[in-house]
């Protein structure tokens, strides 16, 4: 038996991209094999948050790119990646940086929209776990 996990992402009721998440085959049952291991688990959650992830950033980049100003998408100077830090693992995003527009009398040629929105790089979820155990092996000693 084989069972695939994908994401169908929507907008306004349409799909448009789908993206297979793990792929999971099972034999003859045994205590061991049913349902999912903990490493299983992991890697599906692993790669559902990279996969959300990527696509949020995909789509905020959409409206970024466009300048304030005249309207127009600034240019890609190039990429660079971008390690975000999550309950889920470390997260690898390709982040554009884009050039001013000319309109734009920015004193900076480029900018990375991604490491603007993301300059902490670590998930507030995570910081909070990390603070609270630190915490409580504070009280241990």
């Amino acid at each position: 038996m084989k069972m695939k996990v994908q994401i169908i992402f929507e907008e306004n009721g349409d799909e448009f991209k789908l993206e297979n998440i793990a792929m999971i085959e099972r034999g003859n049952i045994t205590p061991s094999n049913l349902g999912l291991s903990l490493a299983e688990s992991k890697k599906i959650a692993s790669n559902i948050q990279q996969v959300l992830v990527e696509q949020q950033v995909e789509h905020a980049l959409t409206t970024l790119r466009k300048c304030a100003c005249c309207l127009k998408d600034r240019s890609i100077k190039g990429y660079h990646n971008i390690m975000y830090r999550t309950l889920f693992g470390k997260l690898s995003l390709k982040s554009p940086r884009l050039n001013h527009c000319k309109c734009d009398a920015s004193t900076k040629s480029n900018f990375s929209p991604v490491a603007s929105i993301l300059p902490e790089r670590t998930s507030p979820e995570l910081l909070y776990e990390e603070s609270k155990l630190a915490s409580e092996i504070y009280l241990m000693e």
